[in-house]
């Protein structure tokens, strides 16, 4: 089995309600760890950027990113993206009942995060 590496970002309503702490807890119980930290702040097209389909872009413009420093995580693990993936659905599960969308971002799949790296790589402060 293969280590790599993927990424998980905190969307703004994690801090509205106060649930970063529990998120890190849970990727840290997962397994992954967390290898590095960084504060991202995306610009308004740059969701144009990080999702492919009408929906999420337009849930996500309407959490006002450019007024949000995000934390990002860098996560390290074998088959990291798969189990992180599988992983912020369940946070979205017990955090609200969210099955699609809401608290965090991880990329789906290989290809989604080599481009939402790209995007994330030019808002790393």
């Amino acid at each position: 089995m293969k280590v790599e590496d993927t990424f998980c970002f905190i969307k703004p309503e994690t801090y509205i309600f106060n649930k970063q702490a529990y998120i890190e807890h849970r990727i840290k119980e997962s397994g992954l760890i967390i290898v590095d930290t960084w504060k991202i702040k995306l610009k308004f097209h740059d969701i144009f950027r990080l999702y492919n389909n009408w929906f999420p872009r337009v849930t996500m413009s309407l959490r006002f990113y450019p007024f949000f420093t995000a934390d990002l995580f860098i996560l390290r693990g074998v088959d990291s993206i798969r189990r992180m993936h599988q992983l912020k659905h369940t946070i979205r599960n017990e955090l609200g009942g969210f099955i699609i969308g809401g608290y965090l971002h991880a990329p789906d799949n290989l290809d989604e995060f080599q481009d939402n790296m790209k995007v994330l790589l030019e808002r790393k402060h």
